[in-house]
């Protein structure tokens, strides 16, 4: 219960921070320094997926993918990661006009990575949303 009231806390001040307008906080350099003096192995990849999240939901693709990204890169083997990677595969669907046959390696690779994941059907749908765009 400790550890998911410190996790509540964290993502909490990390909204409050974007409600704000305060981004400049939410840097990855800044949130890489903040996030390491915390308790918890988990605690910075935790911290740079919900900030993902958070501009994930406000429909700011490019950043959310970027700290998605961050979290598949720098935490290769975090809980975090399957879930950032699902969610930078939907961020990169929305910008997908740049290179949709990248997206589509990209939703390929993922389901290859991650047969069994929660968000395999998801990631299915994405993929055929890919598809049926480049058929047009």
């Amino acid at each position: 219960m400790p550890g998911m009231l410190r996790n509540l806390l964290i993502v909490a001040s990390a909204v409050c921070l974007v409600l704000l307008g305060i981004h400049w906080l939410l840097q990855v350099s800044n949130l890489t320094t903040y996030s390491d003096r915390l308790p918890g192995a988990d605690t910075a990849p935790m911290i740079d997926y919900y900030v993902g999240q958070i501009y994930y939901n406000v429909e700011n693709y490019d950043t959310a993918a970027a700290y998605f990204k961050y979290v598949m890169d720098r935490f290769p083997s975090s809980a975090y990661t399957e879930r950032a990677n699902a969610f930078w595969l939907e961020c990169r669907v929305h910008q997908f006009s740049k290179s949709p046959a990248e997206a589509l390696a990209q939703c390929k690779a993922f389901l290859e990575r991650y047969p069994n994941s929660a968000f395999a059907q998801r990631v299915q749908k994405l993929e055929d949303i890919i598809q049926q765009s480049m058929m047009h």
